[in-house]
């Protein structure tokens, strides 16, 4: 009868840790439109939008991929650190060619009123 019970006990954590698990992953892989993340700011998400204009910044060779509007009026930037790594003018010309959407995942900060990602990695960009 004892291990009955604690069979259903054991049962019971795992439906709620599965449960947990299932609400975190929903909760990342959910996407937000690029016009919608200034109200998303302080968060990790996902913000989907079509690249609007590429710039590149002489000085610290920033890369900045402008979604939704151009650099006056994006609606999100998604920056590359000159110092990580950044992508190659042809893989940047192959993105805004395609004119599909594309996702940045990360964490959401206001950088001179443009909410922006910093991104490291390939892996943040689908």
């Amino acid at each position: 009868m004892r291990s009955m019970k604690n069979f259903i006990a054991v049962f019971a954590l795992l439906a709620i840790v599965q449960q947990l698990a299932a609400q975190a992953l929903s909760a990342i892989h959910t996407s937000i439109p690029a016009t919608d993340a200034k109200n998303h700011v302080g968060e990790k998400t996902l913000v989907t939008g079509t690249i609007s204009e590429i710039y590149i910044n002489k000085e610290n060779k920033n890369v900045y991929l402008y979604l939704d509007g151009d650099i006056e009026h994006a609606q999100f930037a998604a920056v590359w650190p000159g110092t990580n790594d950044p992508p190659s003018v042809k893989v940047l010309e192959n993105l805004i060619a395609k004119l599909e959407p594309i996702s940045v995942s990360g964490k959401i900060i206001l950088e001179k009123h443009m909410p922006e990602i910093i991104v490291s990695s390939w892996a943040q960009i689908n």
